[in-house]
């Protein structure tokens, strides 16, 4: 849905200045829902990122296209985040080609019961971006990695779902040795 000179502020446009572009949506699916991560700004998306520590953010981005010939209404996102992994307080950031900056987004949007992100016709599409934080990871051994899966869920008012993951690998640092 590109009007008056604005452009679809898709994963493509999100992520151009980087020099990083990432394609969104798939031909088998309504949805068309891709999601990436990156370490900071100054990055470029990915699949996965690795190694994270404890304490330390990285950020993540989903965009949905409407892929079908009909207009879809009430988009539905909503993130499933690993044991260990929290939002930032503040950070969730949506847009779509009446808002391409983006406006701030509750945090439990995100992640409980999910955000209405609106009705899209053929080719809209919406973004979501957040900055996520992870924990203290006690259960892990010193040097020992773990990947945690991040998943969203996007679901439609005509029943359509599709799902989304990305891989974040933690390892717990071991204390300097004294000497």
């Amino acid at each position: 849905m590109e009007s008056a000179g604005l452009r679809e502020p898709t994963v493509e446009v999100v992520t151009e200045s980087l020099n990083c572009p990432v394609s969104v949506g798939g031909e088998d699916t309504e949805t068309g829902l891709t999601m990436k991560v990156r370490f900071d700004e100054y990055s470029c998306w990915r699949d996965e990122i690795a190694p994270l520590q404890a304490g330390q953010t990285f950020e993540v981005v989903f965009a949905a296209r409407n892929m079908s010939s009909e207009q879809i209404d009430d988009w539905t996102l909503r993130v499933e985040l690993p044991d260990g992994v929290s939002l930032v307080p503040d950070s969730v950031l949506w847009g779509n080609a009446r808002i391409p900056d983006g406006v701030r987004a509750s945090n439990g949007a995100f992640t409980e019961a999910g955000g209405n992100f609106g009705s899209y016709s053929p080719g809209g599409s919406f973004y979501v971006m957040a900055t996520l934080i992870v924990g203290e990871a006690t259960a892990l051994d010193c040097g020992e990695a773990q990947a945690m899966n991040l998943v969203g869920v996007v679901t439609t008012s005509t029943g359509e779902s599709d799902r989304a993951w990305v891989r974040a690998y933690v390892r717990m640092p071991c204390p300097a040795s004294g000497g």
